[in-house]
This record gives structure tokens, sequence and C-alpha cells, in this order.
């Protein structure tokens, strides 16, 4: 019985031991808190990333990643069943990244450089009409795309504000 308390005390001081040479003091290698190359640069007037994540997708074939983000209002909409109308107050931003391999998880994607944020709100300028109104930002920093036609932001209005929550517990 003595031996064996002698020897499951040699074995704990020789596995602390073992976990603190592998724990070099002064080590630089530390993990980002933040992943950078994803961040949103540019003038937005509100951080998307700061919203509600609603749902994600990814593109393996073009190696895209996206998350739709929105508002307690869009999220709301998101979570309903019926084709209830988009609320007033309803903001919806689609952020799409291209992928990149997670330094620190063998195998992993995470998000890389901002390929494009789009945004999905209610018009609600004095003397305009109330129609929601599509804006495609793209490049470093973020800037208006040129390249939106009319109907190409009419179909991806109706899709963006057509995507459903993710199951949420």
């Amino acid at each position: 019985m003595r031996s064996l308390g002698r020897f499951l005390t040699i074995s704990s001081l020789i596995l602390v031991v073992l976990v603190l040479a592998g724990c070099p003091a002064g080590s630089n290698h530390e993990s980002p808190a933040t992943n950078q190359a994803a961040a949103l640069v540019g003038d937005l007037s509100e951080n998307p990333l700061e919203w509600n994540a609603i749902t994600t997708q990814i593109d393996r074939h073009r190696s895209y990643m996206s998350t739709l983000y929105g508002n307690d209002p869009a999220l709301a909409h998101a979570m309903s069943t019926e084709d209830a109308k988009i609320p007033a107050d309803a903001r919806f931003a689609l952020v799409t990244w291209r992928q990149q391999a997670d330094p620190n998880w063998f195998g992993a994607k995470i998000p890389g450089k901002v390929k494009s944020v789009e945004m999905v709100y209610w018009n609600q300028q004095p003397g305009a009409e109330d129609e929601l109104t599509y804006l495609q930002l793209e490049g470093s920093p973020l800037q208006p795309s040129p390249h939106v036609s009319p109907s190409q932001a009419d179909q991806r209005k109706r899709y963006i504000t057509s995507l459903k929550a993710a199951v949420m517990p």
C-alpha cells in the first residue's frame, strides 16, 4: 500500500515536470484574440457583426463562407414560419468571406478576406418612397459596388430576406 502511494506521488511529479517542459516561458506563439483578416474595414454606419447571427452558408466550390446578420426585427422575421411582411425597422447584412485555413486547427476553415457585404433595409428618409434598399459593398476598404443592376438588386433583396434562421436552442 505504501509503495502504491509513493508510485502515485512520483508519477504526479513526473507529469507536472513534463507539462511545464512543454510550455516554455516567454513563448512568442500566441493565438490572436480576433481574426483581423475577417474584419470589416470601411465607412459603415453600423457594424453588422454586432447584430444577431441568423444563418450561415458555405460554398465549398468557390471557397466562400457567408453569415446573415440582422437586428432584432430582422431576426424575428427570419424566425417566423409564415411569409409575413418585413418589419419597417429590419436591417439585414449578408457578409461573405473567402475561406482560409485555420492556423490553430488542422483541416478547419475560417473566414479570411471579406469578399462583400450586402445590406438590405427600408429606405425611410423623409420624402422618399418606402422601399427595401439593397447596397452591396466590396473591396478594402469597403465601398459601394458599381456593378449591381436593378434586376440583380431585386433578386438579391428577395433572396436575403427569404433566408430563414438556423435552428437555435
